[in-house]
């Protein structure tokens, strides 16, 4: 949390948050992995394992989270009746002064 913290007082393109995001996860999972395997004997295997298939792990995971936060935003998401009844008036009167002007829709 306090990484995400210091990277948003840093103002810098989303890619640019993205990639060093990205890159000190590799460096992190390298350096743990690099812990781990000179040590195998130490750890239970299910460590070994988790560790080394973490790349795929958390990817998926991400996009589990993605995807419910997908369907909470959609779910949540309020519908205006009356903005959407102004928007057909302006459409409407959209339609009407373009006609005026001589310009047809092809909608009519």
């Amino acid at each position: 949390r306090l990484g995400m913290t210091c990277l948003k007082t840093i103002e810098m393109l989303r890619i640019l948050k993205i990639a060093l995001i990205a890159i000190l996860s590799i460096v992190l999972w390298i350096a743990t992995l690099l812990y781990i395997a000179p040590r195998f004997d130490e750890f239970p295997a299910w460590v070994f394992n988790l560790v080394l298939s973490l790349p795929i792990i958390l990817p998926a995971a991400f996009g589990l989270y993605l995807l419910f936060c997908l369907i909470v935003g959609v779910k949540a998401f309020k519908t205006v009746p009356k903005e959407a009844e102004n928007l057909q008036k302006d459409i409407a009167r959209a339609k009407k002064a373009l006609k005026a002007k001589g310009i047809s829709s092809k909608n009519e």
